[in-house]
């Protein structure tokens, strides 16, 4: 399922504006979007088309020895 661009982006700078910080984790864009009313899939498939925008960027942190979690970031808001 494809989402509209500019849609994506409104809930992208909702989803950052709600946390204040560079790095949002998986459970926490899974609560904002659930309060938003969509499913769970639906936040992934929210998620996928904002990298595919490129208004977010994805990866991996680890938060502790064995325990990996999935990170978005805006490209903008972290230097390389």
């Amino acid at each position: 399922m494809g989402y509209d661009r500019e849609f994506v982006k409104k809930l992208t700078d909702e989803l950052f504006d709600r946390y204040k910080r560079p790095y949002i984790y998986e459970n926490e864009y899974r609560v904002f979007f659930g309060s938003k009313g969509f499913s769970p899939e639906e936040a992934e498939d929210i998620v996928f088309e904002a990298f595919k925008f490129g208004f977010i960027v994805m990866g991996i942190d680890v938060v502790s020895k064995d325990k990996y979690v999935v990170c978005i970031w805006r490209p903008e808001d972290v230097e390389e």
